[in-house]
Parts: C-alpha cells; sequence; structure tokens
C-alpha cells in the first residue's frame, strides 16, 4: 500500500511538470491530453512488468485500468484535431483479442509472453501519440 502511494505521489509530481504541445484548439485540452496520455502510459507499462509478479486475476484488473485510461485519454483528445489516437484503438483491439484467445488457465508470464507483439504495437503506437503532441516524459 505504502508503495502504490509512493507511486502515485511521484506520478502526480510527474503531472505537474506538464506538457509542451505545439499546436491545438486551447493549451488546456492540450495540457489534458498530454496528462491523460501519462497515466495511459503509467499503467501500461505497469501492466506489462506484471510478468513473473503477478497472478491473472491481478493482470487482468490492472488491464482494466489501462482501458479505463484510455477511455478518459480518448474523452480528453475529443476536442484536439491535431490527436489520431486510431492506432493506440486498433493496437489495443488486437491486444484485447489476442488476450481473449488465451485460455482461462495460463499463467501471468504465459499471458504477457504469448502477447509481446501486441504489447510491443501498443507501446509504439502510444509513442507516436506523444511524438505527434510533443508532450514532455
Amino acid at each position: 500500500m505504502l508503495k502504490r502511494m509512493f507511486l502515485l505521489i511521484a506520478l502526480l509530481a510527474a503531472l505537474l511538470v506538464g506538457c509542451q504541445p505545439t499546436t491545438s484548439k486551447s493549451e488546456n485540452s492540450a495540457e489534458q491530453v498530454c496528462k491523460d496520455l501519462l497515466l495511459f502510459k503509467t499503467s501500461f507499462e505497469q501492466l506489462k512488468a506484471m510478468k513473473g509478479t503477478a497472478t491473472p486475476a491481478e493482470l487482468d484488473a490492472q488491464w482494466e485500468v489501462v482501458r479505463r485510461n484510455f477511455q478518459n485519454l480518448t474523452q480528453a483528445a475529443a476536442n484536439l484535431e491535431t490527436v489520431e489516437l486510431s492506432g493506440v484503438d486498433e493496437a489495443l483491439t488486437n491486444l484485447a483479442d489476442a488476450r481473449d484467445q488465451m485460455p482461462e488457465d495460463a499463467t501471468t508470464d504465459q499471458i504477457l509472453t504469448e502477447l509481446e507483439e501486441e504489447l510491443a504495437a501498443v507501446a509504439q503506437s502510444v509513442e507516436q501519440v506523444n511524438t505527434d503532441l510533443k508532450c514532455a516524459g
């Protein structure tokens, strides 16, 4: 619990640093998209890091956090013409479809090993959005 509290504090500190978007309808909208992108990236990295440390149920719970953070990112980005999330959306859909094909008795290590390509595709598409927005971090 204390570890999560420190992680939350570190994440909030990183969010306060902000981002440096170039063009957008409004600075506040772009800043919110950068914050939501950072939250999404953080939750996604936590998902990938669960190999060897979590149960499949914990992995699925973290997957729900990732999905929720993507929904928040999508809502924030709806006001910006400069944000294109279709690549991330497609990569997440492919990841979810591949996860649904995994046997229910698969271990976390098996799941994450089998999904390496899909996880890499999500990470690559997120980095493209980050580059396009020129968010800090």
